[in-house]
């Protein structure tokens, strides 16, 4: 049996174990954020659609669409101001972490020439489905890490969201008793967009974040 702390290497190599969790992490908390927009949808259409049924028309759209319908279903039936301009951050913040996590997750390991930085990670996709001409990355732990955070604040404000909703349409006397243990949860403050997560067109020296082109407003 192998050696758990050496797997995958000596065999083959596709990055450090530390870059590689990080990434993993992105994945997995991309996956919560996403289940959370879904869990949004089914509450928006609760009472004006049966769950089969709602379930069927969203499941049956693309990534892309899904949250287009999701946005418009919100400012169709989302009376509160506040609440629609929360939602519009949310969907702008989901844009962003949708990208993030597509351009790292859909990238394969790019070896470094002459060792390259172990601090750092390498990686090449290609720009695009339609595109045979591939873009670079490079990121160390921390920025990986700092990454799933931010997607992680997503999920957490989604969350939040919808407890507030919840919260909402239901009187207190009819609360859940997770929602009792919860207490009055307020609308979320608005996310801001992080920077983007871009390719570059030639693989990016080591050691200088500065030249790093991998974000832009």
């Amino acid at each position: 049996m192998s050696n758990p702390d050496e797997w995958p290497l000596p065999t083959y190599n596709c990055g450090s174990s530390k870059h590689l969790h990080a990434i993993g992490v992105i994945a997995n908390r991309f996956n919560a954020l996403e289940r959370g927009m879904f869990d949004l949808y089914s509450l928006y259409t609760q009472g004006r659609l049966a769950r089969e049924l709602s379930d069927f028309f969203f499941l049956a759209l693309n990534e892309r669409t899904r949250m287009q319908a999701l946005k418009k279903l919100v400012h169709t039936y989302e009376k509160r101001r506040r609440a629609r301009e929360f939602f519009d951050s949310l969907y702008d913040y989901f844009e962003w972490c949708w990208e993030a996590r597509n351009q790292i997750i859909h990238a394969e390991f790019y070896p470094a020439m002459l060792g390259g930085n172990p601090l750092e990670i390498s990686l090449v996709k290609r720009k695009s489905k339609q595109s045979a001409e591939p873009g670079y990355l490079k990121f160390t732990v921390p920025e990986l890490r700092e990454i799933a955070d931010k997607i992680q604040e997503g999920v957490q404000r989604c969350a939040a969201f919808r407890i507030n909703l919840r919260q909402r349409t239901t009187p207190p006397r009819k609360w859940s008793v997770s929602m009792k243990i919860e207490g009055r949860v307020s609308l979320p403050s608005k996310l801001v967009k992080p920077r983007s997560v871009v390719l570059a067109p030639h693989p990016l020296p080591s050691g200088l974040p500065h030249l790093r082109a991998r974000s832009q407003p």
